[in-house]
């Protein structure tokens, strides 16, 4: 007799449908990490919540911890990008500017 789970097929048949078709599977985890970053946005900019792993994991639960984790230091790095200000000063002689800018390059 097969046993099913709650909100499951056998156990394993996801691997082996995985390893079958792998186009489906990196299709998969793209909408995932998609669907990560989209929560990320919201939870940031339109409820003021600092996103964490465990809180997106607990609000998606898809894909393994480590998903979110991934996709939350990648929000960080592109929002801290977005927001690098660089002053230029076009008058300034090279050797100037390496001064001024000092650690922050």
């Amino acid at each position: 007799m097969q046993v099913l789970y709650p909100g499951r097929c056998r156990p394993g048949s996801d691997r082996r449908r995985a390893a079958g078709r792998p186009g489906r599977a990196a299709r998969a985890l793209s909408r995932t990490r998609a669907l990560y970053r989209e929560v990320c946005g919201l939870l940031f900019f339109r409820y003021g919540v600092t996103p964490t792993a465990n809180k997106l994991y607990s609000l998606v639960r898809k894909g393994s911890m480590g998903t979110p984790a991934e996709v939350l230091q990648a929000f960080w790095q592109e929002l801290r990008g977005r927001t690098r200000v660089t002053i230029d000063h076009p008058d300034l002689p090279e050797a100037l500017k390496e001064i001024a800018a000092g650690p922050a390059l």
